[in-house]
């Protein structure tokens, strides 16, 4: 799966039961947000950035735009509640 938005600027990379990779288009910061089940109901847990050293911006600065993106398409995957 390769869905991109280009009004944020993110694309998914991979997803699956257990997480779901995002990519910052323009500076290519990836972000990891592993799938977390408790009580039976399926969120976004704890998230990995990987910066891309090479670029103005510090993979930090998109983290929670990120976040929402991969939020959002996990929801319409139907990988969280």
């Amino acid at each position: 799966m390769n869905a991109m938005d280009t009004e944020t600027g993110f694309a998914i990379e991979h997803s699956d039961e257990e997480s779901i990779l995002v990519r910052h288009v323009e500076e290519l910061h990836r972000y990891a947000f592993f799938i977390a089940n408790e009580d039976g109901r399926r969120f976004l847990g704890e998230s990995v950035t990987i910066g891309n050293n090479g670029t103005a911006n510090d993979g930090a600065d998109f983290a929670a735009e990120a976040r929402g993106f991969a939020e959002r398409q996990a929801r319409e995957l139907n990988l969280i509640d």
